[in-house]
């Protein structure tokens, strides 16, 4: 659809009309209770419902099948500042940032989702960013690298194995069957790129030094949102 759907940190959820880019417009905007501090957000494939994770409450859920009206039909409360999501046949896992761990909700009934399942590792540490393949889960752990989950149980999360990396910020992503991430090596940051025909099993494939100046923050493929 021509319309896109933005987050502020301060509780609103806007939605622009982008059908005519040197017009875009605001089509409404929605005020989270207790103002809320909004972070990661997506989208169901068939644009009808947007699912938000709010750092104050934890995951909400929007009917925004009409853009100009978008309306609050659901929520579940999740510990520890949740930031983004990943679905998997009617699954949403759930982070939680300040270390929490991992939640499993059943968004099945979007009306009322109900947490099914948790992760935690017990360590304390950030996890910035997740992304997920086919029954398994990449989550970033900084400077401890990425631990990859199996999720094929819901409500028996298991650690399957860890990438040994020294993560820059969120500089990982899934691209087809292969996992790419920036990971600062001897004095020097590099480009890993893992093979991914076994999701739950990553295989090393190159290596590649990255000339630059500065820290490599984030990188982008073309064709990806910014």
């Amino acid at each position: 659809r021509d319309y896109n759907v933005v987050y502020g940190q301060h509780g609103r959820l806007i939605l622009l009309d982008i059908s005519k880019p040197d017009r875009i417009r605001k089509l409404a905007t929605f005020h989270f209770p207790d103002e809320g501090d909004p972070r990661g957000i997506r989208v169901d494939s068939d644009e009808k419902r947007a699912w938000i994770g709010d750092r104050s409450f934890g995951v909400w859920c929007f009917d925004i099948s009409d853009p100009a009206k978008p309306n609050l039909i659901g929520g579940v409360p999740v510990s520890g500042e949740s930031d983004y999501g990943y679905f998997k046949d009617g699954v949403l896992f759930a982070d939680s940032t300040a270390g929490g761990g991992f939640w499993a909700i059943d968004v099945s009934d979007p009306d009322s989702p109900t947490k099914i399942g948790y992760y935690w590792d017990g360590i304390w540490t950030p996890r910035s960013h997740h992304q997920g393949k086919a029954n398994a889960l990449y989550v970033h752990m900084w400077q401890y690298g990425l631990k990859v989950l199996d999720i094929s149980r819901p409500s028996a999360i298991r650690l399957a194995t860890e990438l040994r990396l020294n993560l820059v910020n969120a500089a990982f992503k899934v691209r087809g069957d292969s996992l790419f991430a920036v990971s600062f090596e001897k004095g020097a940051y590099h480009l890993v790129a893992y093979d991914l025909k076994n999701p739950l099993s990553p295989k090393l494939g190159s290596r590649t030094p990255l000339p630059v100046p500065g820290i490599p923050i984030k990188f982008s493929f073309a064709g990806d949102d910014l």
